[in-house]
């Protein structure tokens, strides 16, 4: 069983790594973009490819870097050929299923079982976090089953 407690608020800002960039390019400009990418963020994931659409997560790179992945990204827009793009925070969703694959993606044997990790089958539940309710000093928990 896996388990991570704490506020809405505290969950994000500690596990959260950064923001995930969505980019529309221009079909005969996707190498060039991929190129400016690679330099203006070294340390961007491309998540997804699917042809001129892709996801990337980009790392935090201080207070004022929402400011500052928006300011690149319209100053790029027409020598990139980007035709349009979104940012927006991790959430937590996806925060709880890297919990999970990073668990999954452990070697070795469980500690206390003597039969490897890749023996058990993993279910992540999430606890419903749209209600409203929930205020932000809320727990959420991630468990294993």
């Amino acid at each position: 069983r896996l388990q991570c407690l704490g506020s809405l608020p505290h969950l994000k800002q500690r596990y959260a790594q950064g923001f995930q960039l969505d980019v529309k390019v221009q079909k005969g400009r996707i190498k060039s973009y991929k190129e400016w990418i690679k330099k203006v963020f070294p340390d961007a994931k491309l998540l997804e490819d699917q042809e001129e659409n892709m996801t990337h997560q980009v790392a935090h790179i201080s207070k004022s870097s929402l400011g500052k992945i928006f300011r690149l990204l319209e100053d790029a827009k027409n020598e990139q050929g980007i035709v349009e793009y979104s940012v927006r925070e991790t959430t937590l969703e996806q925060i709880f299923i890297r919990f999970a694959r990073e668990q999954d993606e452990e070697q070795g044997p469980v500690k206390g079982f003597s039969q490897p990790r890749s023996d058990y089958m993993t279910e992540v539940k999430l606890t419903d976090i749209k209600n409203s309710s929930i205020a932000k000093n809320s727990s959420v928990e991630l468990q294993r089953m």
